[in-house]
C-alpha cells in the first residue's frame, strides 16, 4: 500500500472514531480509541431486548485496507454474549 492510501485509512479511522464519540448511538459509548489501528467499545444492551442491561465490551482493529475490508471485532472477556453466532477462541498455549 503507498503513502496516499495509508494516510486515507488513518483519515477515514479518525474522522469515524471523532463521529462515535461525539453523537454515539443509545448505548455506546468509546472507552479507547488512542490508535487508529484498534478501538474499545462499550455497548450496553438495548431496552426491551433479551440483552436489555447487559454490558458487553468489544475490540475492533482495523487494516490498512479499511474501509474496503470491515475490521475483526472481538467480544472481551467476561462481557460476552450467549448466543449462537458468537463463539469464543481457542485459548493459546
Amino acid at each position: 500500500m503507498d503513502g496516499d492510501a495509508a494516510d486515507e485509512h488513518i483519515v477515514i479511522v479518525q474522522a469515524k472514531c471523532m463521529n462515535l464519540s461525539l453523537n454515539p448511538p443509545e448505548g455506546v459509548a468509546v472507552e479507547d480509541a488512542s490508535t487508529f489501528k484498534s478501538w474499545i467499545i462499550l455497548i450496553v444492551g438495548a431496552p426491551g431486548t433479551l440483552y436489555e442491561g447487559e454490558h458487553f465490551k468489544l475490540e475492533f482493529h482495523f487494516t490498512p485496507s479499511y474501509p474496503l475490508e470491515s475490521p475483526e471485532v472481538l467480544f472481551i472477556k467476561p462481557f460476552v454474549p450467549i448466543h449462537p453466532h458468537v463463539r469464543l477462541a481457542a485459548a493459546a498455549d
